[in-house]
């Protein structure tokens, strides 16, 4: 197996839960921890509570779909061609065709997503960014120190405004694997695009491969 780096975007709490999400969390944190040092202490309704805390904690936050106002498969004109196409060689052979389009048509449509990247990660979730080339681009750069860690959305604009300076000064001599000016470009209209909805971005590390 290898690795790969990748921006993966951290949830935006909505307004009126931040108090709850506060709660939630000093409490999820209480039972993790007493999961990671001491798992055989722990009771069953106890267990029960960290998974009930994870969906209650998820539920509070805005989807990047939600966010973004993303549109539905269905609101796309070619969508059923596409869709049947996948039928034919993805889908399970206990599902009808029928059930398949109805289930598709009501999915997020991230080929019409604005904030979808460039340069997708290792996972294929358009909203994630492969960070890959950045480190090896930004190997002698106090910037590339910036990419190993969870930015918020203050910190994800200045990271944008830095890789725009490191556009404006260097002369790429270029790269078989990635035309570096459009992917330091990419990463900077990603960066700007998700600051704006208040999401942050951490760096994640996939396995991928055999």
């Amino acid at each position: 197996m290898s690795e790969r780096l990748e921006w993966e975007l951290v949830p935006q709490v909505r307004e009126e839960d931040k108090e709850m999400v506060h709660l939630l969390a000093e409490e999820a944190l209480e039972l993790d921890a007493m999961m990671e040092m001491a798992p055989h202490t722990m009771s069953q309704a106890q267990r029960g509570r960290l998974v009930e805390l994870q969906r209650l904690l998820e539920d509070c936050v805005a989807s990047p779909c939600e966010a973004t106002a993303a549109a539905l498969v269905k609101d796309r004109q070619d969508w059923k061609a596409a869709a049947r196409e996948s039928y034919a060689r993805f889908a399970p052979s206990d599902v009808t065709e029928e059930q398949f389009l109805e289930y598709t048509g009501t999915q997020y449509d991230c080929v019409s997503c604005p904030g979808a990247s460039k340069y997708a990660g290792v996972s294929g979730i358009p909203c994630d960014f492969d960070l890959t080339h950045m480190l090896r681009i930004l190997s002698h750069d106090e910037v590339s120190e910036q990419v190993q860690f969870e930015l918020r959305p203050s910190e994800m604009l200045t990271m944008a405004d830095a890789l725009d300076q490191v556009l404006a000064l260097t002369s790429f001599t270029g790269d078989p694997e990635v035309e570096e000016p459009a992917y330091l470009k990419a990463a900077a209209e990603f960066l700007r695009f998700w600051a704006g909805l208040g999401f942050g971005v951490a760096p994640a590390f996939v396995e991928y491969g055999v």
